[in-house]
């Protein structure tokens, strides 16, 4: 058996689409959850894997008004992280990047 390993999360979001990456990650139990500052229309979370290195992937996705504020939260092996992306008015979210589709991308690591 591998040694535990903490994931990296990023957050993806155009318009009202969400999703919620965590890479690299073990053991395989994880805990990922979605909220949003209005209604949840849907969420759903996939755990890829094992990798070639024996690690796991998983990520959710899901929608939410256009307008509001996402949280992910992901628990794993006893530690608990949370990342986040408000909506503003003509500037980009103040934790992501704009990847090459200008999509903001969003990305922590454990502390």
């Amino acid at each position: 058996l591998g040694n535990p390993l903490s994931p990296s999360v990023f957050l993806v979001r155009s318009q009202d689409a969400m999703a919620c990456l965590i890479r690299n990650f073990y053991p395989k139990e994880i805990h990922v959850s979605l909220a949003s500052s209005g209604p949840l229309i849907s969420a759903q979370t996939h755990t890829l894997g094992p990798m070639a290195n024996g690690n796991y992937n998983a990520i959710q996705i899901g929608r939410v008004g256009e307008n509001h504020t996402v949280t992910c939260t992901v628990k794993h092996i006893g530690k608990e992280m949370n990342m986040s992306h408000k909506p503003g008015p003509r500037t980009r979210p103040w934790n992501c990047l704009l990847a090459r589709n200008n999509l903001p991308l969003c990305r922590t690591s454990w502390v």
